[in-house]
């Protein structure tokens, strides 16, 4: 934290109050207020209300991480990060809180919330009146952070975003055809709304501190209480969709895995899940490795030594073997087949054009 950045955030703190507390089924929540004046904007739902900009796919070659956006008016807009822009070839959230200059026209990085579509359902994109949910919100914006320090780009990890939707969608037990995350909202609506209810807006209020189980998880404030009169449900039911994907049963059910789980290449195998063989490790694995020279596989010798200490994924996705030019012509040609879309975006073109391809075949 830079000098600046720490005297700005006790500048926030020292001007910020609380109104009033609400408790619900975990969650604790503080209405806050916030004494300083901000910059005059619109909000998003404004904007596309009174028709002041245009969203739209990249023209010329439509691309998942980025969109188009036109502001025509003289006012500044508002977007939020984790806000979700419906429509186009699929839907999409703001993967940074940005504000719009007035007149212009910007290139917006976003992230697909909708893994099984692409094509057009409306020329142009919707405010879908919907936040992702804090926890996948946070993971993102973890991933934008470090990308932005990384490449100074914001950039997401897209499939751990759909990933993160698929389990929600498993706790909250909705099924999407196209795997988005709108469905699981309209799915709960009546869920989500009982639990908006439960914490009033103030007419002061722009901002909310949330605690669950006793644990700060998120605070949103904004300059005006107008601007987050409009923002105040669509945030309590992302935090509501938090407690779908934030249970410590989670990992103990889904990741965990115990001593007698783990075979490697054994005749008569008690399970049909295979070690994919693609490791995160922690530094002590690495020291433990160098303290062992001895040690010369990484499945028969290092794993054992480590189980109980072992979180997994399950794929239930494309994962295949291209160690060879054969099995990746092969692989090639079944992600052609298994994609859930037909037109070819702009960073696929660019992949298809690599060296690579002429060597297998041009198999795409």
């Amino acid at each position: 934290m830079t000098k600046n950045t720490h005297i700005e955030t006790i500048d926030i703190i020292s001007n910020t109050s609380v109104f009033d507390q609400h408790s619900f089924e975990g969650f604790t929540i503080f209405q806050l207020c916030y004494g300083l004046k901000g910059p005059d904007y619109k909000t998003l739902k404004e904007a596309h209300h009174e028709n002041l900009v245009t969203i739209t796919e990249i023209p010329g070659g439509a691309s998942v991480p980025e969109l188009k956006l036109t502001n025509n008016s003289k006012y500044k807009i508002l977007l939020l990060d984790g806000e979700e822009l419906a429509g186009a070839k699929q839907n999409r959230i703001l993967n940074t809180s940005i504000l719009i200059d007035k007149n212009c026209e910007i290139i917006i990085p976003v992230t697909c919330t909708e893994e099984g579509r692409w094509n057009h359902e409306t020329s142009s994109f919707y405010d879908s009146d919907e936040i992702v949910s804090a926890q996948i919100r946070a993971k993102k914006m973890k991933d934008v952070s470090f990308n932005l320090n990384f490449s100074n780009k914001y950039d997401s990890d897209q499939a751990a975003v759909w990933d993160e939707i698929k389990l929600m969608a498993e706790r909250e037990d909705v099924n999407s055809n196209t795997k988005a995350m709108k469905d699981i909202y309209d799915r709960k609506k009546p869920d989500l709304d009982r639990f908006s209810s439960q914490f009033p807006l103030h007419n002061k209020q722009n901002g909310l501190l949330v605690y669950f189980k006793d644990k700060p998880i998120g605070l949103d404030l904004f300059s005006s209480s107008n601007s987050y009169s409009q923002y105040h449900e669509k945030l309590l039911r992302s935090y509501r969709l938090f407690a779908s994907v934030h249970q410590p049963t989670d990992i103990n059910t889904l990741y965990k895995i115990t001593p007698n789980d783990f075979f490697e290449k054994i005749t008569n195998p008690p399970s049909n899940k295979a070690n994919a063989a693609v490791y995160i490790i922690e530094p002590e694995v690495v020291s433990w490795i160098r303290d062992n020279k001895e040690v010369k596989d990484f499945s028969t010798e290092v794993i054992p030594e480590f189980l109980g200490k072992i979180s997994t994924w399950h794929n239930n996705s494309i994962h295949g073997d291209i160690g060879t030019l054969d099995s990746l012509e092969m692989a090639q040609k079944d992600l052609k087949l298994s994609l859930p879309w037909k037109e070819i975006d702009e960073w696929q073109a660019d992949f298809t054009k690599h060296q690579i391809h002429k060597m297998i075949g041009n198999c795409l």
